[in-house]
């Protein structure tokens, strides 16, 4: 493995409209060379015969370029009631275009540049919040749009073709309470929907693919204390 070479471009503008309120536009690039794919290969052993093999490879070069747009702010506009002082919303979008050439393993099957793999071309969330000085609450869903998880071949299909993970969505939620100075109570509940991540692989250069996996994704609940002394 050898490291990963970036030369990167930014551009951002931001705006604070109001005391705890901004919005933020940005520009990006960045070439890049040695990216790291994920090929997944069946090779033969000579004690258990065939081995599928998931490694990471140095790709050759690429580009992920894009913009992100996002906001923050409470709902403390005179227009509103009081009530809402302590309210807010934030949400933020995110558009990648990134393409690069594959590993040397993988380059003879899907030649020039194809999906970074792991990168979403949409990634967005919005969240809604109530922070005072004992108290925050926050409820937040994130969403990512269909990726390339990897390339892989297998001794049935032995052209490398990319394994891709349908987009999915996420509602987290979190608590925190200080009744004190020194203590602090949290609550947290993650992928409360509990929705599944699908895969499907690629059959032929057409692109044409059939389900591959679902894996169940846990929703996760804590509860806690911390103390600072």
């Amino acid at each position: 493995m050898g490291p990963v070479n970036s030369t990167n471009y930014d551009a951002s503008l931001d705006w604070y409209f109001m005391r705890g309120g901004n919005a933020s536009v940005a520009l990006f690039q960045r070439n890049v060379n040695g990216f790291i794919s994920t090929l997944t290969s069946d090779v033969p052993d000579g004690e258990f015969g065939t081995l599928r093999l998931t490694r990471p490879f140095n790709s050759g070069r690429g580009r992920i370029r894009g913009f992100e747009a996002g906001f923050r702010t409470f709902l403390r506009a005179s227009f509103l009631s009081d009530f809402l002082d302590n309210f807010g919303v934030l949400a933020n979008y995110t558009y990648i275009d990134a393409t690069n050439e594959l590993p040397a393993l993988a380059a003879g099957d899907q030649p020039g540049r194809q999906a970074f793999t792991n990168v979403s071309k949409h990634i967005a969330n919005a969240a809604v919040f109530y922070e005072n000085k004992v108290m925050s609450l926050r409820a937040a869903y994130n969403y990512r749009s269909s990726f390339v998880s990897e390339y892989s071949s297998t001794n049935a299909d032995p052209v490398f073709r990319p394994l891709v993970e349908d987009g999915r969505g996420s509602l987290d939620v979190n608590a925190t309470l200080s009744p004190v100075e020194n203590i602090t109570l949290y609550a947290s509940a993650t992928n409360i929907l509990g929705e599944a991540a699908q895969n499907r692989r690629a059959f032929n250069d057409a692109g044409d693919s059939f389900p591959f996996q679902t894996r169940f994704l846990e929703s996760v609940y804590r509860l806690g204390v911390r103390f600072r002394f």
